[in-house]
């Protein structure tokens, strides 16, 4: 996949690449009826102050579902949450579990502190 890029306030994310099904390990195995998904993601601070770059702000959107928090314990290198200083970035892996039924529809990040939110429609 091509990188997509996304710009919020004072911040853009690139989403580098998907992996659906993404391996899991012993210790990150899904439950029975789930999958595990990965994004591989960059996030970089646009503005001129600290920007903490938080990895439970992704959340993955699935058809006929709701929203479906980050899995804490997925791909390695996981995206450390983080405060970056203007200019720098984080790059690393997202994880969710979702319903082996699910078919991915969007990526979504969302700052509660301003409400600024990017989102990533996925095929």
């Amino acid at each position: 996949m091509a990188d997509v890029l996304a710009a919020g306030q004072g911040y853009t994310i690139t989403l580098h690449a998907v992996a659906d099904p993404a391996e899991a390990g012993r210790s990150n195995q899904p439950r029975a009826g789930f999958r595990q998904v990965a994004f591989e993601v960059t996030v970089t601070n646009t503005g001129s102050a600290m920007f903490s770059a938080n990895a439970g702000a992704f959340r993955v959107v699935a058809s006929g579902g709701p929203e479906h928090l980050m899995f804490s314990r997925g791909v390695a290198p996981q995206l450390e949450t983080a405060g970056l200083g203007p200019g720098a970035s984080a790059r690393g892996w997202v994880t969710f579990h979702v319903d082996d039924r699910a078919v991915l529809t969007g990526l979504t990040y969302t700052l509660l502190a301003t409400a600024s939110s990017v989102t990533f429609a996925l095929r």
